[in-house]
């Protein structure tokens, strides 16, 4: 009895002591949850995959495509701004894209039969063995469709001039010296030029021959034995859905990276895309209209195909069914080329 009421205040002090760190301990659990709770949504919000690693180290090419950038990036779809970038009253905005100096490390995952070799061969005679200036490097064929390799081939050549020229898919590369350029053509002259280049040849190359048991273009198309894709994946790049041409997602994909290319030009305006080439990068090109003027016939014996017969209509029409995304992103190419050469002043 002695004890019974200073233990009772004791207990009841100790009591109460539990019911606040208890409190304390709950009220800590509820904003944790509502934390990580919040977290989910933003990251559900920003489309973050949290199981993907941030730094990892790639060792595979499996483990490359699995972290890629590009599988995860949600592309927005094709509008007027994309199409046609309205510069407003700014008639100075390409000033911006001309690029100065000689260390530039050009990539040009070059378009088959669009004109590549007419750019290579007078990047040769620019700088490749006249003066010494740069290089014109062509990009191993094996490398073409492998991406992770690919990257190690470029990250090879960081210094400029450099011109890299191969029919490789869009790669990007981090670092201001890369720059992309590129050049293509109606899609229906280009399928028929690079079908019977197959069959045929050019005047340097007459023994090429493509495992097709025609060499009929409309006997080929008509029957099936063709099977004609466009050219997106060379601006879409490596992700599985670019290589169907047919895909909305591939075309979306290729007019969004056309923003990171220093100009697209056209083979039907070889002239102009040229001098464009010569205005953008006035120290690396410099002289090459100059060299084109002197070259044009001798390279247009040379590169054109020896063989090409002229489709009927029907064929025609089932061609640019097949590619009318292509088509699109023809025309989508050609508006801004044409906007860029009003504003350089090259007509």
């Amino acid at each position: 009895m002695f004890f019974s009421h200073s233990s009772s205040t004791f207990c009841l002090r100790i009591l109460l002591t539990c019911l606040v760190a208890c409190s304390i301990i709950s009220m800590v659990n509820i904003f944790t949850i509502l934390q990580k709770k919040q977290f989910n949504r933003s990251m559900a919000t920003m489309n973050i995959d949290e199981s993907e690693p941030i730094d990892d180290d790639i060792k595979t090419k499996q483990d490359f495509v699995k972290n890629s950038s590009a599988h995860r990036l949600v592309i927005p779809p094709v509008t007027m701004a994309t199409v046609a970038p309205n510069h407003g009253n700014n008639r100075s905005w390409c000033k911006e894209k001309i690029l100065r100096g000689l260390d530039h490390v050009i990539v040009y995952n070059a378009v088959p039969k669009t004109g590549s070799r007419t750019i290579s061969s007078l990047a040769r005679e620019l700088f490749g063995h006249r003066n010494r200036r740069g290089k014109s490097i062509f990009i191993p064929y094996e490398l073409y469709r492998d991406e992770v390799n690919l990257r190690a081939f470029y990250k090879k050549h960081k210094t400029g001039p450099r011109l890299m020229r191969g029919h490789s898919f869009y790669t990007p590369m981090s670092g201001k010296q890369y720059t992309y350029i590129n050049i293509i053509r109606d899609p229906v002259e280009r399928y028929i030029s690079h079908l019977y280049y197959s069959w045929y040849g050019d005047s340097n190359n007459m023994e090429k021959k493509a495992g097709i048991e025609t060499n009929n273009i409309d006997e080929c198309v008509l029957t099936g034995q063709c099977h004609p894709t466009g050219y997106l994946p060379f601006f879409c790049g490596f992700h599985p859905n670019c290589s169907d041409s047919s895909n909305r997602w591939s075309l979306d994909q290729a007019v969004s990276n056309l923003d990171n290319f220093l100009v697209v030009g056209l083979t039907e305006e070889m002239d102009d895309t040229i001098r464009v080439l010569q205005k953008l990068l006035p120290d690396v090109f410099k002289g090459i209209s100059s060299a084109y003027k002197r070259n044009a016939k001798k390279m247009k014996k040379s590169y054109t195909t020896v063989v090409k017969k002229p489709p009927l209509n029907q064929t025609v029409q089932k061609l640019r069914e097949v590619m009318s995304q292509t088509y699109e992103f023809y025309d989508i190419v050609k508006r801004r080329f044409h906007d860029l050469k009003k504003c350089l002043e090259v007509e």
